[in-house]
């Protein structure tokens, strides 16, 4: 495993340096810029009443006020899919994302569809699947208010393959918080990192494995009926549109640029040559 997520880790690095070199980035945040605000709420792992769906919702509000008082303009999207988030990790015009929910460092649990009367799957969207959907990096900040801690054998933060740089992936440390409390969530939060960019052994240095015993303020009980909820064996097939985990696929500079010709024609109404 260790050798996969390095393969996998390198993959984004060398993405993220083809859209740096390629001058592909965000609109830069500012007044009147927008703020993707993505919550994708599983009923299925709430296990602590501070976390019930009216509290994210309540929490989410108090978030739109935040930003608008800021000058900027929330995109909100309760119950968030798969599809919400490859739609604003590809759209330039988004400069920044906060994402609520049951996560880690590294990933936030998402339903598999829009609709779960229809499809009640839901799985971990991880750093994997943000590097895959991106198609520029972000110059605002990405916000995780989740839990952040770093349970994982190789721990790289969620948006790592989407940001310009990594001081501006923000985050609860090896924290656990809950949706009930908006502003000791937004003081727990901080920067990753205060480097435009982490390698493999850096990542590696900076999240080790941490255990349940060095989380604060998460009760024994809680965090092992949450854990038994999320963890790889329990309602966690591999999300969809990844058929190919072990890579990070980017295009060769030409591929990048027809495809990227071809797409602003037919957003101008055009068609291509």
């Amino acid at each position: 495993m260790t050798s996969r997520n390095s393969e996998r880790y390198a993959d984004l690095l060398a993405k993220r340096q083809f859209l740096e070199d390629e001058r592909q980035f965000s609109v830069p945040p500012g007044l009147g810029s927008k703020v993707a605000i993505l919550i994708p709420f599983i009923h299925e792992l709430v296990r602590d009443p501070r976390d019930s769906q009216g509290h994210f919702a309540e929490q989410t509000v108090k978030l739109e006020t935040h930003y608008r008082n800021l000058g900027r303009v929330p995109l909100t999207v309760m119950g968030a899919s798969i599809s919400d988030f490859e739609e604003v990790f590809s759209d330039k015009s988004i400069p920044s994302v906060v994402v609520a929910g049951f996560g880690n460092i590294s990933a936030v649990a998402v339903p598999f569809s829009n609709d779960r009367s229809k499809d009640a799957r839901y799985g971990p969207y991880d750093w994997i699947h943000v590097a895959h959907a991106a198609t520029h990096l972000k110059l605002g900040r990405a916000i995780m208010l989740t839990c952040a801690v770093g349970d994982r054998g190789f721990n790289a933060p969620f948006a790592s393959g989407a940001v310009r740089s990594y001081s501006n992936i923000h985050a609860p440390i090896r924290q656990a918080i809950y949706a009930d409390r908006l502003q000791q969530n937004l003081s727990l939060v901080e920067p990753v990192t205060w480097h435009d960019e982490l390698s493999y052994q850096q990542v590696k240095e900076a999240y080790p494995l941490q255990r349940n015993r060095n989380i604060p303020g998460l009760p024994e009980q809680v965090y092992t009926l949450a854990r038994s909820a999320y963890n790889r064996t329990i309602n966690r097939p591999n999300v969809p549109h990844d058929s190919n985990r072990a890579k990070v696929p980017y295009p060769t500079r030409s591929e990048f640029r027809a495809g990227y010709q071809e797409a602003e024609l037919r957003a101008n109404g055009g068609t291509p040559g």
